[in-house]
């Protein structure tokens, strides 16, 4: 299991590994589910949505579970944080086999830091970066142009950036396998 912190360093291209990512085996298109069980005022809808404008990618959203399904991750609040919410607000966890992650990776929201630690932009840009591991990528880029650069939240973009989708077009899901 790969464990993305919300603080890291990782090269230009922003790619986790050797492109991992959802398959769906010869299929011409991958998918993944994305199951909520966050408080309301955790934007994950809205940021599985614009993830979702992927092309070669299918992202779904539940509220609550998706049970026996391969290709669904949680996102939950959790506890375990280590590093100050303003530079840790957030984790995904990526379980990998063979190159494609697999429904066993998820998301954790720091439930230490309180309701009052994020604003409503802080929670987006969360959102948008966890979300964004899920889907394959790391940390790297400007804040301008990506919302998985590194740094502190209420430095990262709040929504994916043209620079998030062609690594995702581009690079990650430009095959079927």
């Amino acid at each position: 299991m790969i464990a993305l912190l919300a603080a890291g360093v990782a090269p230009a291209s922003n790619i986790i590994g050797n492109r991992f990512h959802w398959s769906d085996g010869s299929q011409p298109r991958a998918h993944v589910t994305v199951a909520d069980f966050t408080p309301a005022k955790w934007p994950v809808l809205a940021a599985t949505n614009e993830w979702a404008t992927e092309p070669r990618l299918d992202v779904f959203y539940v509220f609550e579970g998706c049970a026996g399904n391969n290709h669904c991750i949680s996102v939950r609040i959790g506890e375990g944080f280590d590093l100050s919410c303003r530079q840790n607000g957030g984790f995904a966890a990526l379980d990998t086999n063979n190159g494609h992650l697999t429904g066993d990776s998820f998301v954790r929201f720091n439930s230490k830091c309180g309701d009052n630690a994020f604003t409503d932009r802080d929670r987006r840009a969360l959102a948008c970066e966890e979300l964004g591991h899920i889907m394959g990528l790391d940390h790297g880029g400007d804040p301008n142009d990506t919302c998985m650069a590194s740094g502190p939240i209420d430095q990262l973009h709040h929504h994916p950036r043209p620079h998030d989708f062609s690594m995702l077009h581009d690079f990650i899901y430009d095959h079927n396998d």
